[in-house]
């Protein structure tokens, strides 16, 4: 996969969360997924596919308990202590506004995609299966909480 189509990814992650949660979410080192057990108790995922070109793909955010309860808090300025329909909605909106601020840089370089409507999957021990292809794990932290970028495209 192409490092620059990681690179877009964690820029929207950071732009979205800082605007909308006022957090400031820290990047860490991507690494290739090596198992479909998500690390997270709440994800949204979409599927991307390449208009006029041939490349598909999906993105999934995958968030703990504790870094979306902080982040929806800090969002809609009230403090929330379980994941709830309102918290799923939120993940779906944070899911759609992080693909688009991608796909908006990708298609600054000629490559212009289209996202599906997000699923949003809720528990623990959750897996998440992509497509037949090399999935990239990009992990964030916010002070003590983490949550991660999982992406995947063919080339």
């Amino acid at each position: 996969m192409n490092v620059k189509l990681a690179n877009h990814f964690i820029t929207a992650t950071v732009n979205v969360l800082s605007t909308m949660a006022f957090v400031k979410p820290v990047a860490g080192t991507p690494y290739i997924k090596t198992s479909n057990k998500s690390l997270a108790e709440v994800s949204g995922t979409l599927g991307i596919t390449g208009i006029g070109i041939k490349t598909k793909g999906c993105m999934t955010i995958a968030f703990t308990k504790g870094s979306i309860l902080k982040i929806i808090s800090n969002m809609l300025g009230e403090s929330h202590e379980t994941i709830n329909a309102e918290v799923c909605d939120a993940v779906g909106e944070i899911t759609n506004m992080i693909s688009g601020q991608a796909r908006k840089k990708l298609s600054e370089n000629g490559q212009s995609f289209e996202a599906s409507i997000p699923t949003i999957i809720v528990g623990k021990d959750q897996e998440i299966h992509h497509l037949k292809l090399p999935s990239v794990i990009i992990p964030f932290k916010i002070d003590n909480e983490h949550f991660f970028v999982d992406i995947c495209f063919s080339d």
